[in-house]
Formats: C-alpha cells, structure tokens, sequence
C-alpha cells in the first residue's frame, strides 16, 4: 500500500500498512516493539459492510506518533487510506487530570454510510472533520474558537450536532493572568502539579454549548432549540458502550449499568439491571433482562449464572430479535472473554465464544458473526471475525504484518492459589499467570527470570505502562513471568469506594492490597522455581505504579531479587501531603472521599526508605517529572547509604509515559540492565561505555551489601 496524501495545507499522512512477504524467522526486538501499530478506534458502518479504524504507530526518533484512518471491508478485510489523524491525544481521567495513555477519537457514520466524522487535534486545537468511504476526499468542517468535545450526526445526515466549552483564547487568557499573578492553591489538584509547571490542570467543564454544521462544512452557527434537541436525540440514539477516552469518564457508566435498553426488532427491549440495589460499589453486580414488549412491561430476568456479572462488555439482540447477544467480562481479576445468546421466551443460554488471555477492545454484531479488535498473547491488536455459530475466529485486517516472521516465543498460561482473603475483601482464591520461555529453551537448565507482577492479558507487549518490553526479554535468554495480582472484586462490587480503600490499606488488617499483591508475586515465582529450571540467584522485577509497589515492597519483605526497575514511587507519606484540599473536594465529586492518613508510624511500615538494610538488590528508576516528589526521600536515602541505584527523570510525562523517544529508550536500558545484573553481559556498543561504567561502579557497591543473592566480586567479604 501506497503513502497516502491529502490534498490541502495540512500536514501529509505517513502512516501505511506495507506489503510484507514472507521470510525467515528472526528474533523480536525492541525496534519490533515500538514500531506496532495500535487501534485507537473502531466502528462500522450502518449497513454492516464496513469498518473504520484509527491507526497509531510510535516513531522515538522524531518522539511523535504517526496516525491515520483506514475503512476496511467486512467481507475480506481490504483497506483503504481514509486521512490523517492528527496529533496524538492523551485519555481525561474522571477528575479531569492525565494518566499518560493515549485516546483516539470516535468515528461515527452518515446514515448513507458514505462518511465517517471524527475529531481531529492539530496545532492544539481539537476541530470536526470528516472523509469519504473512498478515501478519496478528507475535509476540515468546524473552525471553531473551542475545542470540539462529542458530536452526532442529525438523521438526515446534512448536519452536524457537536458541543464545545470555553474558547482556547480564554483558556489561554486565564493562564496568562494565573501566570502574572499567580494561582490560588485551591486551583490546584495536587502538589505535583505546582511543583512540575506551577500551573494547575484546566477544569473538567460541564457548561457546554451546542453548535450546528452544515455536512459540508459551510453555516457554522450555535444551535437553536430544536439543534439542542437533535443532539440530545443523537446522543440517546448512537450511546456507545466504548466511550471517547479523550473524554472524562463518568464512574455511573463503568460495567454497563448506566447503559440505555437495547432495542431489538418489533421494539424488543434488552438492559441490565443491578441484582441488589444497596450495592455501592463502582462494579455492582448486573442481571440481564428483557421485555417483549416494546413499552418495557412485563421483563423477563435471566436467571443463568452466565447472566449475572460485574461488567457486561456489551448487549446486542439478534437480527431476528428472538435472542440477545451478550458480552461479559468473566474469570480470575475480569480477564476473560466470554460471549455467550439468551433467548428470552425460553430462558434457554448457550456459550458461543469463551477464551482466556485474548484482549477484546471492542466488538459489534453483523449477522452470526462478531467483528472485533483483538489481541492475543502473541498477536498485536487487529481486527477479527467470529463466527458465533461454528466458534471459529479468523484475522480480518492485520496492521502489522512484519510480525509474521518474527520467531516469537513459547508461551503457558499457569494458574496457583492466592493468598488466603482473611479480611473478607472479596479477593479470588486463585491467581494466574503466563510462562514466556526464551528460544531453544532447555528444562535441564537454569534460566534468569524476570518478573511483571501486573495485569496478564491481551499482547505480551510492555505489561501496564508498556515499559517492560517482555518478548525482548525471553528473545534474549529470560524466562519472563507475566502475572496478574488479585483484585478483591467482590467489596468492588458491593462495597462503597471509601470502605473499600480503607480496608485494603489499613495497617490494622495487614495492608492487604500491599501483602495479598506481593505474596501472590511470590507463590507465582514459587511454582516457576518447582519446576527446577529456575536460578533463584537470578531473579529480576518490576514494573509501574502497582509493579512498583509490589517489587519495592519485595526488597523489604524478601531476600529474593538480584535486580530491580521501577517507573515511579512506592509508597510513602508524601501521599497523605501530595494532595490539596481542592483535589480531595474533586475526588470526592468523583465518588472518592477516603484519604491516606498522615501518620509517620503508619507510613513506617510499608515506606523502602524506613527499610534500607533490607534491600537485597541493585533498583533502577525511570520517573516521570510529574511523580519525582514521590521518591525523592527514599532517592537521597538511597544514596546516603551507598546502595546501588540509578535514576533518570522524563520530562513533560505523566503516571504511564507517552512520549515515544522515552518508551524506546526505557526498553532499551531496561533490557540492558537486567543482562548486565542477571547476565553478567555487556553490549559491546561504544555509545553505552559511559552506561557501563557507571553499572560497574554500581556493582563494587553491591560488593558491599551483606543481602545481595550474588557474590558479584572475587574478594567481596560477606562476613
């Protein structure tokens, strides 16, 4: 496939989807891995024949990301160019801060399914644009002084409804004056903020006015009464279950249960409704049910196990509308996928797809068969077909067909018992997990191992945060252990936000979140070592935010780790002093109110700076400067202590790092340090000399640790 290019002023699309042949198998890299392309966006068309997609691929060298949108077929997968993206754009959390992970727009389609409208972020405004199905025309709709926030398309499909906030050149003009005068602490959600930029994260706005546009980009205008309505309309009618991300959230939508009824034909009604209404948890539990009626009278409850979950994917009825289509979210922490149809005048259930470990983003029905964006352990995000009646899955669209000849490794799902759930929290009783063996793998050897103690499923990529580039790992001679901690999702589901919390940090119960998470870990790295092909002198770890706890929290509870990487802070009482009241007020309109306590004795037990003489291994840090103050006690108290560690601080990064240029250059030294600390290798290149010496001197410290695993020097004294 050929460069695509727009013809007007903007900048060229350069995103394409080669021709790949196939070839021998190599090795996975880390180049591999920063060079996928990701979906950030899937629809189809009204008529069912095709699909859009939003397409990202990284590029570290410009530290940018090239996008583009594409209409496939639903008939056999071919692809055509359909625009450039725009500038990549980072998810709204429910207080109205960033995280780090990238959003995507939505796509939604003209009646006459010949359009897709979508939002477009360029020069930092976000403006309404649209192209054909044929990829042939790309055009600029709104020019709007505000950033477009949703959008429908009226029935007629001559107009589009879409709603805007404040201008950017008041934004701007508040800032300036913040800037000139300084800002009220209480603008500010967290000290970070302050500390960072000095400048507080904008508000989220729910005063939002509605305009009008001419499906051809001409008569930009607010819109009148009967416009507000058409929205509100539009809106009801095309609700999505996968919400825009770039978006703030709304915590009443999680698992389903703000979904609107699902009509059927003849009027058929399908929704969820909570099984216990004095539930309060953000993922109550939810029961199907259904109405033959059109007036909703009359409903029918699913009494089936398979009807009931805390998250419910999405609901479909069939085209007959004699049977609902259901997809839940099922199996140890939610992880699994199952699909299964429920006919009402029967009661009567029937599996149709049930897999572990696949990621599901999102599906929508077309007859008897799912079209979804998937990945598998071994296989990045595309689009797939299944077939609901035969059970069989197949690639539509492939956008990276370099991967076909990549030699990937050898991967085992393994399963063992959690820590037992003593505090009644609602943790599984058991936890699971995958094997990555390294090629050529021999049982009758002994294998470094490296540990990503956090969430295992969808592609083996990078593990939350994607900093820890795994199948690089094993292509180097690991043996990765990819596992996933318990998540107590019974008191998720039944108990209120602040109940929750408190119990799983309290010290009075043993910090449970703390010990289930790190015990788990390590009943985890128990099994691998059973099977004899394990050098428990050699153990490596770590991870983001709850990686980070868990592999801080092990060097002050084990003597098991060799070598440590972390992406931010444990825990510590800068928690408690990190957040302003304004932020607590914000949290607490989001439906969290709980606070960590202040107590240095509390902090005490769970803070690695409180524990240095515990740590047994070299740790390596890649913060971002937004999360710096996080660390910075246990950082000096590192060095006062001569121990063993490096740090490298990321600008303009935030919990989960966007920028491509910093993803590249953690895996690279990630992958670097656990070969130097578990290997005894160095790479021969010359640009990493300074690197190694560095390491080396690293090493003549942990000379000096009475813990470490490994006698690293010839004359190091232990005694």
């Amino acid at each position: 496939m050929t460069a695509w290019s727009q013809s007007s002023n903007h900048q060229t699309a350069s995103l394409t989807i080669p021709q790949v042949a196939d070839g021998p198998k190599r090795l996975i890299t880390t180049d591999d891995l920063i060079a996928l392309r990701d979906i950030d966006s899937f629809s189809l068309s009204p008529d069912g024949k095709k699909f859009a997609v939003l397409i990202r691929q990284a590029d570290p060298v410009a530290n940018d990301y090239r996008t583009g949108w594409f209409i496939g077929s639903t008939d056999d997968g071919a692809l055509t160019a359909a625009g450039d993206g725009g500038e990549a754009r980072l998810t709204i959390g429910v207080t109205g801060r960033r995280g780090g992970e990238i959003a995507g727009s939505p796509s939604r389609w003209s009646a006459d399914g010949q359009w897709i409208a979508y939002t477009v972020q360029r020069d930092g405004e976000v403006q309404l644009w649209r192209s054909s199905v044929d990829g042939k025309v790309q055009q600029q709709l709104t020019r709007n002084d505000a950033d477009v926030r949703d959008f429908v398309w009226s029935e007629d499909g001559r107009t589009l409804l879409f709603t805007v906030g404040s201008t950017r050149a008041s934004q701007r003009a508040r800032d300036e004056q913040g800037r000139r005068d300084g800002f009220r602490l209480d603008e500010f959600q967290f000290y970070t903020e302050v500390i960072h930029r000095a400048a507080p994260e904008r508000p989220v706005e729910t005063d939002l006015t509605v305009w009008a546009v001419a499906s051809n980009g001409h008569d930009e205008r607010v819109a009148d009464a009967a416009g507000k309505k058409q929205f509100e309309e539009g809106v009801r009618r095309g609700w999505s279950w996968g919400r825009d991300r770039s978006q703030p959230p709304k915590i009443e939508e999680l698992g389903g249960s703000a979904a609107p009824p699902v009509v059927g034909k003849n009027g058929v009604l399908a929704w969820l409704a909570r099984v216990d209404p004095s539930e309060r948890g953000i993922l109550p539990r939810l029961r199907l049910t259904a109405s033959l009626r059109p007036d909703g009278s009359q409903p029918i409850a699913c009494t089936a196990d398979e009807c009931t979950a805390q998250f419910f994917s999405k609901v479909w009825w069939s085209e007959d509308g004699r049977q609902v289509i259901f997809w839940r979210e099922e199996g140890i922490n939610l992880t699994d996928q199952g699909f299964y149809s429920w006919t009402p005048a029967s009661g009567v259930v029937k599996p149709l797809w049930r897999v572990l470990g696949d990621r599901f983003k999102e599906c929508e029905l077309l007859g008897r068969r799912l079209i979804c964006v998937r990945e598998t352990r071994t296989q990045p995000a595309h689009i797939a077909s299944i077939d609901t009646r035969a059970g069989r899955v197949s690639v539509l669209a492939d956008f990276n067909p370099e991967f076909k000849n990549l030699r990937l490794p050898r991967i085992e799902r393994f399963e063992w018992d959690a820590p037992p759930d003593t505090v009644g929290l609602g943790y599984p009783k058991r936890a699971f997990g995958y094997i990555v063996y390294p090629p050529d793998f021999d049982p009758k050897k002994k294998y470094p191992v490296i540990i990503s103690p956090y969430m295992a499923h969808g592609f083996i990529r990078g593990d939350v945060g994607d900093e820890q580039p795994l199948l690089a790992y094993a292509a180097n001679g690991f043996v990765v252990l990819d596992t996933g901690f318990p998540y107590p999702m019974g008191d998720i589901g039944a108990a209120d936000s602040d109940t929750l919390f408190e119990k799983m940090h309290s010290a009075e119960l043993g910090f449970p979140n703390m010990t289930m998470l790190l015990e788990s870990t390590m009943r985890a790295l128990d099994a691998a070592v059973a099977r004899g092909w394990v050098d428990s002198s050699r153990v490596g770890m770590g991870g983001l935010s709850q990686g980070t706890f868990a592999s801080l929290y092990a060097l002050q509870k084990y003597d098991r780790l060799s070598a440590v990487s972390v992406s931010g802070p444990g825990w510590s009482q800068i928690e408690y002093y990190l957040i302003t009241s304004h932020g607590l007020a914000t949290m607490e309109r989001a439906g969290i109110s709980w606070k960590f306590p202040e107590s240095v004795e509390y902090w005490r037990q769970v803070d690695l700076a409180d524990h240095l003489d515990s740590i047994e291994a070299p740790i390596l840090m890649h913060i971002a400067d937004r999360e710096s103050a996080g660390i910075m006690r246990l950082q000096r108290r590192l060095s006062d202590a001569k121990k063993a560690f490096e740090a490298f601080i990321f600008p303009d990064e935030y919990h989960e790092k966007w920028q491509p240029a910093h993803r590249y250059a953690i895996y690279n030294r990630n992958l670097d340090w656990y070969r130097f600390w578990l290997q005894d290798y160095e790479d021969p290149s010359g640009a990493k000399a300074d690197q190694y010496r560095r390491w080396r001197a690293l090493r003549d410290l942990q000379c000096l640790n009475p813990r470490s695993l490994r006698a690293y020097c010839a004359d190091n004294d232990k005694e």
